[in-house]
């Protein structure tokens, strides 16, 4: 880890402790956290959904060409 990212880290890890204590009152932390992470789920299904689709895809893949290759082929 270089220093800079130490840094950012760091900055980022205080923003937040910072953030939560002055806010702690006023949101509903439980409720935002339970969001964030039924976010995080619905982007892990997507991007699996998109890797099994892509493999899915690929496996039924025609050979690729297309008319500049369907042209070679003809002049030979």
């Amino acid at each position: 880890m270089t220093v800079g990212t130490a840094i950012f880290l760091s900055a980022v890890m205080l923003s937040a402790v910072a953030l939560y204590g002055l806010t702690m009152d006023r949101w509903n932390w439980k409720g935002a956290l339970e969001n964030f992470g039924r976010m995080l789920v619905f982007l892990g299904a997507l991007v699996l959904l998109a890797l099994v689709v892509n493999e899915v895809m690929s496996r039924y893949e025609k050979p690729k060409h297309g008319p500049w290759e369907d042209y070679q082929q003809s002049a030979r």
